[in-house]
């Protein structure tokens, strides 16, 4: 797939807004339950095994984002195992971290938006068979215009999963189980899910770049 093409333009007609993407998301996750049910294992093991919390939940999201991209009628093109796109998809994590932190440390803002613009890195791995740097390079490409909105999702996101986390706490004290169970089950979603939605709506599948190309 080539990002020659690039538009700001969504592929499947939608308008990329927070609000859009939120009622997708929810829309998405209803229809597959199957997303919902990994969540739930991701979240317990992420609460009883705070260690293993980061490396689960990122293996979740690989299966999450592909089960949320075939909800959403996309095609997964990708040839390689499933293994072998969690491998890349952990390597294009710790890649992609790199300028996040950087973002991050030199003030928040700035870190949440280099997120934002790589926000479809997930499900250019997982569904159409990219390398860390190549997908990098596609999130880079087709966010472009989009970043603002991105990054306006992502912060609602973050403090609602924040602010659920803090009132179990607040109200339930010494359940920190509890309080990590719910907000790695909202905000889990919430991340791969709504990576694979923007995906679906910001990037053309073949047939569709094919039908594009065809028009002009």
């Amino acid at each position: 797939m080539s990002t020659s093409s690039v538009s700001t333009a969504s592929a499947d007609g939608e308008s990329l807004t927070v609000a859009t993407l939120f009622r997708r998301v929810v829309e998405t996750t209803l229809d597959e339950p199957s997303i919902l049910g990994l969540y739930v294992v991701v979240a317990l093991v992420s609460a009883a095994v705070p260690r293993l919390g980061g490396l689960v939940s990122l293996l979740g999201a690989g299966g999450a984002t592909v089960l949320a991209y075939r909800a959403l009628g996309g095609e997964v093109t990708a040839e390689s195992s499933l293994g072998l796109r969690l491998v890349l998809l952990v390597v294009g994590s710790v890649v992609m971290s790199i300028p996040v932190t950087v973002g991050l440390v030199l003030l928040v803002l700035p870190g949440l938006y280099v997120f934002a613009r790589f926000f479809l890195v997930f499900t250019a791995i997982m569904v159409d068979d990219y390398g860390p740097l190549e997908a990098l390079a596609v999130s880079f490409a087709y966010t472009e215009g989009h970043g603002l909105t991105l990054l306006g999702y992502l912060v609602v996101s973050f403090v609602t999963a924040l602010a659920l986390s803090v009132a179990i706490l607040f109200l339930l004290p010494n359940t920190g189980f509890l309080a990590t169970f719910v907000g790695t089950l909202v905000f889990g979603p919430v991340i791969s899910v709504g990576g694979a939605v923007a995906y679906r709506t910001l990037v053309p599948s073949d047939e569709e770049q094919d039908v594009v190309d065809g028009d002009e």
